[in-house]
C-alpha cells in the first residue's frame, strides 16, 4: 500500500488530505531452472555462419535460436513415438 501526504505549503506542516493508494501486488515471477550444461557440437566456419544468419534474423542469440529448434525436434519425435509411428 502506498500512502501520499499532501501537504499545505512549504515549511506548514499542517496535513489536510491524505490519500491512500492502493497498488496491486507484482504478479510472482515463474521459477526458472538455470541453464548449467552445455552441449557442444562441431560444426564448419560455414555452418556457424549459416546458423548466425538465421538466429539474427530472428533476433536471437545462436545458443538460443539452436536451443529452441533442438526442444522442438525433440517434442515432435516425442509426439510421433507416443502416437504409434514408426521410428527414424
Amino acid at each position: 500500500m502506498c500512502y501520499i501526504v499532501r501537504r499545505r505549503a512549504r515549511g506548514d506542516n499542517r496535513k489536510f488530505g491524505l490519500v491512500v493508494q492502493r497498488e496491486t501486488p507484482r504478479p510472482e515471477k515463474p521459477v526458472v531452472m538455470p541453464k548449467t550444461t552445455f552441449l557442444q557440437i562441431r560444426i564448419t566456419p560455414e555452418d556457424r555462419d549459416r546458423l548466425h544468419e538465421v538466429a539474427a534474423a530472428e533476433h536471437l542469440d545462436v545458443s538460443t535460436w539452436a536451443r529452441q529448434v533442438l526442444l522442438k525436434a525433440a517434442e515432435k519425435l516425442e509426439g510421433q513415438r507416443h502416437r504409434g509411428k514408426p521410428k527414424r
